[in-house]
């Protein structure tokens, strides 16, 4: 003890703890730095792979031609005649999921959308169905988790007519009861084992339904939601390089939330717009008369657009300078004439209705 009676300082218990710590925390930094570093480089790698796996796997809209003019496809749009206007009837369950198969699978070829949005679908949400032109709009708030803006589906003509008719051949399946009818239920369900009732379908189950139909048109190809997405995606930004925005709205991915909810009427018409050039470039055959504004034209070449399904990706690539010439400028979507050529239109057997 010095005069004065006063301990000299000395290191307490908790300073000793704090250094200990912050030195095992450095060399865990480190650590940490090293394994990131390692992660994020088996993460690009796998990029390249999925890339090259996509590319080999795309579906091509040759592909979808074939699956139109299948027999299967036929005998779906003969089922849908079959039952329209009727109101009783027995259905067997080879039709029934054909023909909800045919509705899902359709849904997806002419929106671009997840299978969420599939699932999303209510009673509720055909009820607040809006009209746009001919086509039917319908906004659906439940598609993918974590995620509240909504998305649009539109429904053309025929496919609306289909999708009608599906509505009543539901509730015709055994053990449908007064909850399977109100505003709150799934309008696509599985259909029940004899113990069992019907209920909702979810991802799973719509995904193999889709691949069934389209294994059954003869198609080899991997097909899935996501693939399909991948593919519009592709092909619509190689033949239209300005509807990136309209795009990435209709197919939401990296939604402002705010902006999604204050411009939904907006979101609605360019919707209609947006599907109807999905529709054609996914479904058209290319016609030596088809009109000048849906000719090929100067675009990003390259591999399957990677947005469309990397909006939870945390990792970000450092951008490279280019010593390339700036983009060339084109017209934008909303001002280019859209609408294909009739002979382009019978190519394909569904009508579209696109603004001008």
């Amino acid at each position: 003890m010095i005069p004065g009676g006063i301990w000299p300082q000395e290191p307490s218990g908790a300073i000793l703890i704090q250094a200990v710590f912050l030195v095992k925390s450095t060399v865990n930094t480190e650590r940490i730095r090293r394994w990131s570093r390692s992660i994020k480089g088996d993460l690009l790698r796998r990029r390249v792979e999925k890339r090259a796996e996509d590319d080999e796997n795309k579906i091509e809209p040759g592909d979808i031609q074939t699956f139109m003019q299948s027999p299967i496809y036929n005998q779906a749009e003969e089922l849908f005649r079959k039952y329209e206007g009727v109101v009783n009837g027995a259905l067997s369950e080879a039709e029934y999921t054909l023909m909800r198969n045919f509705v899902l699978l359709n849904t997806l070829i002419d929106n671009a959308q997840r299978v969420g949005a599939l699932l999303g679908m209510t009673l509720k949400t055909i009820r607040y169905t809006e009209r746009k032109g001919e086509c039917h709009v319908l906004v659906i708030v439940a598609h993918k988790t974590g995620t509240i803006a909504p998305v649009t589906l539109v429904f053309v003509p025929s496919l609306w007519r289909q999708l009608k008719v599906f509505l009543e051949v539901r509730r015709r399946l055994p053990g449908f009861d007064d909850a399977l009818d109100q505003e709150n239920a799934a309008v696509f369900l599985t259909y029940p084992s004899q113990t069992q009732k019907p209920s909702p379908m979810n991802s799973s189950t719509v995904s193999k339904g889709m691949k069934y139909i389209w294994r059954k048109a003869g198609l080899k190809k991997p097909l899935s939601g996501t693939q399909l997405r991948k593919t519009a995606a592709t092909l619509v930004r190689e033949r239209y390089p300005d509807s990136r925005l309209l795009l990435a709205q209709q197919m939401s991915h990296r939604p402002n939330t705010q902006d999604q909810f204050y411009h939904l009427t907006q979101q609605k018409e360019d919707s209609v717009t947006m599907v109807g050039v999905i529709s054609h470039v996914m479904r058209a055959k290319r016609t030596t008369g088809e009109a000048e504004a849906l000719e090929d034209r100067p675009g990003p070449s390259g591999p399957i657009i990677e947005e469309v399904e990397e909006e939870d990706e945390t990792l970000s690539l450092t951008a490279t300078t280019s010593n390339e010439p700036p983009e060339e400028q084109h017209t934008p979507l909303r001002s280019t004439v859209l609408s294909p050529s009739p002979a382009a239109i019978s190519s394909h057997g569904r009508r579209l209705f696109l603004e001008e």
